[in-house]
């Protein structure tokens, strides 16, 4: 199933390795408050973007991929920074989390995992360089279709719902 050569290693095995390395250096140094606040900032910034006439260029335009990606990823890497260091200081996300949940391990392994599949999933769909087509079949399964998109975007939530925090007794 797994063809790995690893004398030869291609952007799937970069995006495999990074994705497991990252998931257990995410878990073990964020903890469940940190990452959801990176979802969350995750998620407004997609949405903010997504939005953005300016990023959207004119098929007449003559700006060069490269500087439209130059655009994207400046514009992605600077809303991403505003918005996360804005929810950092607000009340909401110790609304969402709650301030004494540190959450469980398997809770911050599954965010952790969640998140940055998120990422993946979110850098491979916005930097032309990742070329869908040249992808291994795992590879494009998992993070290039849009079934992957659907799947990335929509497992956070559930996994915040499922572990949502219990309302206090009174």
């Amino acid at each position: 199933m797994f063809n790995i050569n690893w004398s030869q290693p291609t952007w799937d095995l970069f995006v495999l390795i990074f994705f497991v390395a990252a998931s257990f250096i995410f878990g073990l140094s964020l903890g469940k408050g940190r990452i959801i606040t990176i979802m969350v900032a995750l998620y407004m910034t997609m949405a903010v973007l997504a939005a953005a006439p300016f990023l959207k260029a004119p098929a007449e335009a003559s700006i060069a991929i490269n500087q439209v990606v130059a655009i994207k990823v400046t514009a992605f890497i600077a809303v991403f920074l505003g918005i996360f260091f804005l929810l950092s200081r607000t009340a909401l996300i110790s609304t969402i989390v709650g301030a004494e949940d540190q959450g469980s391990a398997l809770q911050i392994i599954i965010f952790s995992f969640l998140l940055v599949g998120l990422l993946i999933n979110t850098v491979v769909t916005y930097v032309p360089f990742f070329d869908i087509n040249t992808m291994s079949p795992m590879a494009k399964l998992a993070f290039g279709s849009e079934y992957a998109r659907f799947a990335w975007t929509i497992a956070p939530v559930l996994a915040m719902l499922l572990f949502r925090r219990k309302p206090e007794k009174q």
